[in-house]
């Protein structure tokens, strides 16, 4: 029982740490970022779309992340060029990502809330998903990067004082969309995850608001990468708990239970929001 919690925990958490530390590239450079939950939906579905055009579970995951790409230059572009209200684009690209997909669905494959099964992604270590390991992998680097690096720092920059990086020649807006383009890649296999990872298919509005909870995972890290890991993990965890406690308590309403991870996202969130110091300019657009 206690390994099988576990092992759920490590399997829902996958998604929230790709997702959480993506959206780390977008929130340090000032750019906020209510998108991860479109552009996890989004490349869910065409990660899907890729197996299922060429049977490879991989190709799919290729395909998944080029949608992040275009999704995360997208929201970059009109955000940090056009000045868009960072809120607004956000979303804008949620709404986009429900519509496009179930259209998409019906079109494509013919039916509606749901496309057929695809062959699922090969099994990590211990059924751990191998997502994971590079989300880990990527955690550390970024962690590295952002603390030891010119490029990191300048990144970090761009989050905190859009003059003092101006006075300094750095381009924020740049630096906003390929943190932008980052995020939407990350996310997207995040989504892969959910539908190439765990059921081999796309269900519309699978991502069922992990993308916010992704957001509340970097919020409560304080938007450091490393912590990132444990607050992923402590949502992740709840998910599977209330999976486990679906399963002990059959008779409890399934409505209740699937309240658990959001409830949990909130107590979390108001328990600690007054400590919490955000990005100086996160959100900030520059005037000239």
């Amino acid at each position: 029982m206690i390994f099988r919690l576990i092992l759920s925990s490590l399997i829902y958490t996958t998604p929230l740490l790709l997702a959480a530390i993506g959206g780390y590239y977008s929130e340090r450079a000032g750019l906020v970022n209510i998108a991860l939950e479109g552009e996890m939906l989004i490349g869910a579905f065409a990660a899907i779309l890729g197996a299922w055009w060429t049977g490879s579970p991989l190709f799919g995951l290729i395909i998944a992340m080029l949608s992040g790409i275009i999704i995360g230059f997208f929201h970059g572009y009109i955000t940090s060029v056009l000045k868009c209200n960072h809120i607004i684009s956000g979303m804008g690209i949620n709404l986009l990502a429900i519509g496009l997909t179930g259209v998409l669905v019906e079109f494509v494959f013919g039916r509606s809330g749901s496309t057929p099964s695809v062959a699922t992604l090969p099994q990590g270590l211990l059924g751990i998903p191998w997502l994971l390991f590079i989300g880990i992998i990527f955690v550390l680097i970024t962690s590295y990067w952002s603390k030891r690096t010119i490029g990191g720092l300048r990144h970090r920059a761009a989050g905190e004082s859009i003059s003092a990086a101006a006075t300094a020649g750095i381009d924020y807006q740049t630096i906003r969309i390929k943190g932008s383009i980052i995020t939407g890649v990350l996310c997207s296999l995040a989504g892969a995850q959910l539908s190439l990872g765990e059921l081999g298919s796309f269900i519309e509005r699978m991502t069922a608001g992990r993308g916010f909870i992704a957001l509340a995972a970097l919020i409560l890290a304080r938007w450091r990468p490393l912590p990132v890991i444990f607050t992923s993990f402590i949502f992740g965890f709840t998910s599977a708990l209330s999976e486990t406690i679906e399963a002990l308590f059959p008779n409890l309403p399934s409505d209740i239970i699937l309240m658990l991870p959001f409830v949990a996202t909130l107590i979390v969130l108001a328990g600690f929001i007054s400590e919490i110091k955000i990005p100086r300019d996160l959100g900030k657009i520059a005037e000239n």
